[in-house]
C-alpha cells in the first residue's frame, strides 16, 4: 500500500511530516506528489516507490 500526498502551496511541513510519519509507523509507502506545480518531474519520487513497491510484491492469485 502506497500514499501519496498531494501538495499545494498551502500545505505545510508540519503537516506533510504529520502523515508522513503516521505511515511509516503503520508500514505503509508514502511519497509527496507535486505533479501539478511541477509537471512529470513533481512525481518522480511516487513512481519510485511505485516500481520499489512492485519489485518487492509476489502475488499469488
Amino acid at each position: 500500500m502506497i500514499v501519496t500526498f498531494n501538495r499545494f502551496a498551502s500545505d505545510t511541513d508540519e503537516e506533510i511530516a504529520l502523515v508522513a510519519e503516521h505511515c511509516k509507523e503503520k508500514g505503509v509507502g508514502f511519497a509527496v506528489n507535486t505533479v501539478f506545480a511541477d509537471g512529470g518531474k513533481g512525481a518522480v519520487e511516487l513512481a519510485r516507490l511505485v516500481a520499489e513497491t512492485i519489485e518487492k510484491t509476489h502475488l499469488n492469485p
